[in-house]
């Protein structure tokens, strides 16, 4: 073999070298600095052999401005016509978390989307993400079962026909004994884990928000902001456990979040 011969062997194998070199630190960047961070922040969530049934509230108005197909912002759910068309805030909230599972290395065939009437027996026991408070009947389920102490307040209200039992009236901090109310300013949000009451080996996020702003800054925040979550639970040693996010939004920009509070739910 001639010298030019050996030099261009020598650097095509080179080349290929770098090339292995290059993928195996790529991947190894993606799952430290990536994957296995959110990993820690969705739970059992993240495991990519498993199902996630997102879960919505079905939508019980007749506003077309209420309403919107998702599939508009991603392209990555083909959303079949005969399906319920969903509020508008629950729908931009299911699609950043849709994503926030895709990070995750979840399968397309592995995400399912369903409305809180729909969701099966089964579905329940697995792992489940709830988008909305007060219109889910899932999410009450789960808050009211497993009662933490940061959730959605309860309150009776008299109307004409009676007592109603309103759901997601304020968000309260039982520990602390603090409250949080929708203002013309602010509205506010909650991301909480929580292990599943249907089964314990599984996990529910919740995202949801106090108005319409704060379901869809849930949303957004776990999607692009997860990084600051997963710090906070870092520093408080609680990424194995159960937890809080409270957040306040600018009513008028659903992207105009500060976090509140993280708090580790025992």
């Amino acid at each position: 073999m001639s010298d030019v011969a050996l030099d261009i062997s020598i650097n095509i194998m080179a080349s290929i070298l770098f090339f292995i070199i290059g993928l195996i630190v790529n991947k190894a960047y993606t799952y430290f600095r990536l994957k296995r961070p959110l990993s820690k922040i969705m739970g059992s969530l993240a495991d990519n052999r498993k199902n996630t049934v997102i879960v919505v509230p079905k939508l019980y108005s007749d506003a077309e401005n209420l309403k919107k197909r998702p599939g508009d912002r991603t392209e990555f759910i083909q959303w079949a016509p005969h399906l319920p068309l969903l509020a508008e805030s629950d729908a931009e909230a299911m699609m950043y978390a849709y994503n926030m599972l895709l990070k995750c290395g979840k399968k397309a065939e592995t995400l399912y989307v369903k409305s809180d009437s729909e969701v099966t027996g089964r579905e329940k026991e697995g792992d489940v993400l709830c988008i909305g408070a007060g219109g889910n009947a899932l999410t009450k389920y789960v808050l009211t079962t497993i009662n933490p102490h940061i959730t959605f307040e309860q309150e009776e209200r008299q109307t004409i026909a009676g007592p109603v039992q309103l759901f997601g009236a304020a968000i309260i901090d039982r520990k602390t004994g603090e409250k949080w109310t929708v203002s013309n300013n602010h509205d506010f949000g909650l991301i909480i884990r929580l292990k599943n009451p249907y089964n314990q080996d599984t996990n529910c996020i919740i995202l949801a928000g106090l108005g319409t702003t704060g379901t869809v800054a849930s949303g957004y925040y776990f999607s692009t902001h997860w990084r600051n979550i997963y710090d906070s639970l870092r520093n408080m040693k609680g990424l194995d456990g159960n937890y809080a996010v409270l957040l306040r939004v600018n009513v008028a920009d659903p992207t105009d979040i500060n976090l509140v509070k993280t708090s580790i739910i025992s």
